[in-house]
C-alpha cells in the first residue's frame, strides 16, 4: 500500500512553520533580538499557523489522518514547549510572556477534530473552508457551503484568538 502523501498546499505551509520556528529558536539562542521582538514573534507565530490553517485551503487537508497527525504532532510539541517554559528551570525562556500561546495549535486542533467528528456524524460533512468565498458554494471540497460551515468556522477562529490571547 502507498504512502500517502502531504499536498503542496501542506508542504509550504509545514515549510513556513519550520523556517520560522528556527528563526525564532536561533534569535532567542543566541540575542539576534531583543526579548519583546522575540515575545511578539512567539506571539504571531502561534497565532498565524492555526490562522493559516483555517483561513485556506489547508483546512480541507486536515480530515485526512495523516496530515492531521502530522499537524497534531507539532501542537503536542508546541504545548509542551509552552508548559517547559512556564517552570522556574527555563526561566529565561519564561521572561517571554507569550510562550503559554504556543498551545494555541493544539486547541485549534482538538476543538476542529472535535467540531469535525460532530459535523461527520449529523450531516455525513467535513469542516471545509468559508473564508475568502465569493459564493456558497466551496470548489476545492465540491460541494456547497452552509450556515453551520459558516459557524463552525467562526467557533474555530474564536477559539484561536482566545487561545493566543488569552493563552490557555
Amino acid at each position: 500500500m502507498a504512502k500517502p502523501k502531504l499536498q503542496l498546499r501542506q508542504k509550504i505551509l509545514l515549510a513556513l512553520t519550520f523556517l520560522v520556528a528556527a528563526i525564532l529558536l536561533t534569535a532567542f539562542l543566541f540575542g539576534f533580538l531583543s526579548d519583546h521582538a522575540i515575545d511578539v514573534g512567539i506571539f504571531l507565530f502561534s497565532l498565524g499557523i492555526p490562522l493559516l490553517l483555517l483561513t485556506f485551503e489547508t483546512l480541507l487537508d486536515l480530515n485526512k489522518w495523516h496530515v492531521f497527525r502530522v499537524w497534531l504532532t507539532i501542537g503536542v510539541s508546541l504545548a509542551i514547549l509552552s508548559i517547559a517554559g512556564q517552570s522556574d528551570d527555563i526561566r529565561k525562556f519564561s521572561l517571554t510572556s507569550s510562550a503559554s500561546s504556543l498551545k494555541t495549535l493544539l486547541i485549534f486542533l482538538l476543538v476542529y477534530w472535535l467540531l469535525n467528528k460532530l459535523l461527520l456524524a449529523t450531516t455525513g460533512k467535513y469542516i471545509i473552508n468559508t473564508f475568502k468565498q465569493t459564493k456558497w458554494y466551496n470548489h476545492d471540497a465540491d460541494r456547497r457551503i452552509y450556515w453551520y460551515d459558516v459557524l463552525i468556522n467562526i467557533l474555530l477562529f474564536i477559539t484561536i484568538l482566545a487561545s493566543s490571547l488569552l493563552g490557555f
